[in-house]
């Protein structure tokens, strides 16, 4: 039969491994949102996004005289 000591010994080895095992599930949340949160930039996601640039052809005229 267990004794009080042994019982109060198990109980705190219980919680001791559940308070680490909470602590190592933060560490892997932590280690995964990190580098999203270190590359966020809280202002630039709050601004709307502006509209994609269009992409415009050079004149001719530098490659016509570059041509001849």
């Amino acid at each position: 039969m267990p004794t009080n000591l042994n019982l109060q010994i198990d109980a705190l080895r219980r919680v001791l491994v559940s308070i680490l095992a909470y602590a190592v599930a933060m560490a892997v949340v932590a280690g995964t949102m990190l580098p999203t949160l270190l590359h966020a930039d809280p202002v630039a996601t709050l601004l709307p996004k502006p509209p994609p640039t269009v992409a415009r052809r050079p004149h001719p005229a530098p490659l016509v005289r570059a041509a001849l």
